[in-house]
């Protein structure tokens, strides 16, 4: 039996991190463009151009038939990678961990990535759900799908990270103008959704770096297998920071990105994980730790770690893993209804 509180063990963790529809597999570009190493990369997609342009060493691509790739709908996709289980169980073979990377709110992401989650679920891996949710301005119609594709994601995998929703609107196509066709379109998206892709980015890294035991004793990755199959469901919240208040600015933002979509009061277990060089003191941690149990109530469980980083200077970084919460409808509480118009007055 493999023993996974052997640090030799641990550092041979195998994890996955699959990218599903198109923010999917521009996330999984971004990330191998970024040299984030230490996991394999795959994609699933239905696009072919997209596949085409993938930097990512395996892909399955979904069959949809023309009469549905015209009118798209996240049925179509569930559908479709429901009928390419085989293929994608091929590509998630051997994973200890897998993070299954979408965007929610389209057709193709929305309904495939439930089905990776299941298919890796079944395998026996970890299985994180990396989600963006669509921005305000996109309608009622996507966010509506975004939220049922999140209760699809939720319903199997074992954990959520939800990053939030940017777009950078202000891509300056002067600095790509002079680059190959290919080149030109990819690194156009990356202006348009480049922070949207580097939160996923750096909560797949943050994770990558709790679980394979790095600079710590070995058996993180048995703990956070055991806190996020622990009861109810689970997610994750990522921070870092410098300088006088690193530690509780760390915790604040890590409350915060924990806080998009979920109900942390009464939280029935915390996994808490800092990362920092060895001038971290124990007042500092203990602040963080306060903070916590301030905000998720004096009952939950709370186990700490703390792994020593030399290379991180004077940075923290802090991940919270979180089990028992409750996911609701507040996660898209940022679309508001358009005030009523006042009816124009006589004359008028």
């Amino acid at each position: 039996m493999l023993d996974l509180l052997d640090p030799a063990v641990a550092r041979r963790i195998r994890i996955k991190v699959i990218g599903v529809g198109g923010a999917g597999g521009r996330a999984v570009n971004n990330m191998i463009r970024s040299g984030l190493t230490g996991v394999d990369y795959g994609v699933v997609d239905a696009d072919s151009n997209a596949l085409g342009h993938s930097r990512a060493a395996e892909c399955v691509q979904l069959k949809i038939g023309s009469a549905a790739a015209a009118n798209p709908d996240s049925d179509v996709g569930r559908a479709a990678a429901f009928e390419a289980r085989e293929a994608i169980a091929g590509l998630l073979d051997g994973a200890d961990m897998v993070f299954v990377v979408a965007g929610l709110g389209g057709d193709t992401g929305t309904g495939a990535a439930p089905v990776v989650c299941e298919v890796a679920r079944d395998l026996g891996a970890l299985t994180v759900g990396v989600l963006s949710l669509p921005r305000p301005f996109e309608g009622r119609r996507r966010w509506q799908r975004a939220q049922d594709g999140f209760a699809a994601v939720m319903a199997q995998a074992d954990a959520i990270i939800r990053t939030p929703p940017t777009l950078d609107l202000a891509v300056g196509f002067d600095m790509v103008e002079d680059r190959r066709p290919a080149e030109r379109a990819e690194a156009v998206q990356a202006g348009r959704f480049g922070a949207a892709d580097d939160a996923m980015r750096k909560a797949v890294a943050a994770i990558t770096e709790l679980v394979d035991g790095r600079g710590g004793n070995g058996d993180e990755f048995a703990f956070v297998r055991a806190e996020l199959t622990g009861p109810g469901p689970a997610g994750i919240g990522i921070g870092a920071a410098s300088g006088s208040d690193r530690t509780m600015d760390a915790a604040e933002r890590a409350l915060e990105s924990l806080r998009h979509g979920a109900n942390i009061l009464g939280a029935k277990r915390l996994l808490l994980s800092f990362r920092a060089s060895s001038s971290l003191d124990q007042p500092e941690i203990d602040d963080a730790i306060a903070l916590l149990w301030e905000e998720c109530g004096v009952e939950t469980r709370l186990t700490s770690r703390f792994i020593v980083d030399h290379a991180l200077g004077d940075e923290v970084r802090m991940v919270v893993v979180a089990s028992g919460l409750c996911f609701g409808p507040r996660m898209f509480s940022t679309l508001r209804k358009a005030p009523a118009r006042t009816p124009p007055g006589p004359g008028l």
